[in-house]
């Protein structure tokens, strides 16, 4: 199985303070199978034997700022979960590449501009793995950047070598959109799976990454929130060089649920399943995690 991993690791070298993360929109990281594809079948027939995938790419769009983080922030890589169908029977070993993207305007507008990329192999395998793959050179900007990771899948050969691969999605839901883009269905332009009319399905496209953090930066970053998902009771665990000045829970729409913090546990079982955002003032500063509701 050729995939890369790594430990999410908080750490302390002599140079600063570094904490690497995976940022995701993902309600849930578990697929349920290949999200929609432009598909090929040139016999137009199903089930022949010599259907495969078009050129698809998929991207998200994540501004790291959004989750927490400020100053310099380090794109390392981009995660998903990959579903691979063997169709013409030959096992084929293929390589297509992840991108990591900024805009001259906020995504899917703007021209893009490629700054990093890494060539991946899969196969029938690596059917339902996670992947984790590693830019060889990681990129180094404001936390303030949107940055857009994309998973760029070619055409599938032909017959005996065709094969089905897509990225893994899940129906838990996601707090931005996912996005597809695919020239041979005339997709010439980025567009949500919403808009194409596949709104339940939310891609697994995830952005890895360090970022350079500061003394009260790095305190921040030791508040831990759990269970998330989560049914009943919210536990916040801040550290005791914190003082905790509020925490408040948020809806997609950014209103303010009312529920309160005691003895570091907020019981959210009367609220809806979704995901919120938990907003925490401290001592050193506030901090922003995302928190999903079952």
């Amino acid at each position: 199985m050729k995939k890369i991993t790594f430990l999410v690791a908080t750490f302390l070298i002599s140079i600063g303070m570094y904490a690497q993360e995976t940022l995701s929109h993902s309600a849930s990281q578990e697929s349920i199978g290949g999200s929609v594809a432009c598909a090929s079948n040139p016999d137009d027939e199903p089930n022949t034997g010599d259907e495969g995938v078009s050129d698809n790419i998929y991207y998200r769009a994540y501004f790291p700022e959004d989750f927490g983080f400020s100053g310099s922030f380090t794109a390392m890589g981009v995660g998903f979960v990959a579903e691979f169908t063997d169709v013409g029977g030959s096992d084929p070993t293929v390589t297509n590449t992840v991108r990591l993207y900024t805009s001259d305007d906020k995504f899917p507008d703007g021209t893009l501009t490629e700054i990093a990329s890494q060539d991946f192999e899969v196969s029938a395998a690596d059917d339902g793995a996670t992947f984790e793959i590693m830019f060889e050179t990681p990129v180094d900007l404001d936390a303030s950047t949107e940055l857009i990771v994309a998973v760029d899948i070619s055409a599938s050969p032909a017959v005996p070598d065709n094969y089905d691969f897509r990225i893994g999605h899940n129906v838990e839901g996601e707090d931005e959109p996912s996005y597809i883009s695919a020239e041979p269905c005339g997709l010439i332009a980025p567009v949500t799976l919403e808009g194409i009319g596949f709104g339940d399905q939310n891609i697994i496209l995830n952005l890895i990454g360090d970022v350079t953090l500061g003394s009260d930066d790095f305190s921040l970053s030791q508040i831990s929130v759990f269970p998330n998902p989560v049914n009943y009771f919210l536990k916040v665990n801040i550290p005791s060089n914190l003082e905790l000045l509020s925490a408040d829970l948020y809806d997609v729409l950014g209103r303010n649920t009312g529920v309160a913090i005691a003895n570091g546990e907020i019981n959210v079982s009367n609220l809806a399943s979704g995901i919120y955002i938990l907003k925490i003032e401290t001592s050193a500063g506030s901090l922003s995690k995302k928190v999903v509701i079952e």
